[in-house]
């Protein structure tokens, strides 16, 4: 499935680029910039189950438009049709908050293991020097430009 949805965009990029080339006024976009836009549809109708050769994508793109505002008209209208990304940016939301609270939970493990290791670097101070072993440092001098 994955390479049919490469070979519907890369023909479609390819189709478009041709007649883009053969008119008299140079494009705004790159062949790249092209090749993702319909990289970009296709992926958004294959999430919503959609047909990616229903979606003209030679009368829906702009040759004098630049790559953005090309992108934000193809959101736009695939909107319209309900083929929108709120399933992936709900699952993606979800995504960063499970993230967010792993780390949280690490950061605060790690917090708890400074804390214990300054206690413990403490006592074992504590008991050199009761030994008599403690030598005193001189602080890292900082450098100067």
């Amino acid at each position: 499935m994955r390479s049919k949805q490469r070979t519907v965009s890369l023909e479609v990029t390819r189709h478009i680029w041709r007649n883009w080339k053969t008119s008299r006024e140079k494009p705004a976009l790159t062949f790249l910039e092209l090749k993702h836009l319909a990289q970009h549809v296709n992926q958004r109708c294959l999430n919503a189950d959609v047909d990616p050769r229903e979606i003209d994508l030679f009368s829906l793109l702009d040759s004098t438009l630049n790559y953005y505002e090309n992108l934000n008209y193809l959101d736009m209208y695939l909107k319209q049709l309900g083929i929108g990304n709120g399933e992936i940016e709900e699952l993606g939301t979800e995504k960063l908050r499970q993230k967010h609270m792993a780390l949280n939970a690490r950061y605060k493990k790690l917090k708890q293991r400074i804390k214990n290791l300054k206690s413990q670097n403490k006592r074992l101070r504590a008991k050199l020097k009761k030994n008599g072993r403690v030598q005193k440092r001189e602080p890292l001098k900082k450098k100067q430009n």
